[in-house]
């Protein structure tokens, strides 16, 4: 078996030149735009993200995950999900700007207070319209 020259051809180093000119890094840049924005390799990406987000925020989790939601009290309930029942779990309630762990919530208020601001300023507006609109009813 021959050895593999540490030197390279001629044509590597024309090839690595290229990759690295200002067109060449465009071209590559331009692709990668173009590549992730096809709907498989998105998904795809995706997934590969919310899972190591998910395992980070499993270590990071302070306390087991309970059987009812920490903001309204729901039980975990079964979600009809791609054709398949499963039981569905709390989600991970964590800070955005630090991600930080900060409790389990159901799927609707984890959601309901990320559209509110996911701050009390948020929350308090909406506590004030409900008061204004409903008389505190």
């Amino acid at each position: 078996m021959a050895e593999k020259s540490p030197l390279l051809t001629a044509r590597q180093r024309a090839n690595a030149a290229y990759r690295n000119s200002p067109v060449g890094r465009k071209l590559r840049a331009d692709y990668a735009k173009t590549y992730y924005k096809i709907p498989e390799v998105r998904a795809r990406f995706n997934k590969k993200k919310r899972d190591r987000r998910r395992e980070q925020q499993d270590k990071e989790a302070t306390r087991l995950q309970p059987e009812f939601c920490e903001c309204c009290g729901r039980a975990k309930k079964l979600k009809f999900d791609h054709d398949h029942d499963h039981d569905h779990d709390h989600d991970h309630n964590h800070d955005h700007s630090t991600e930080k762990f900060r409790g389990w919530l159901c799927d609707q208020c984890n959601t309901g207070i990320g559209k509110l601001g996911d701050n009390l300023v948020g929350l308090q507006r909406a506590v004030d319209y409900l008061n204004e609109k409903f008389n505190g009813r």
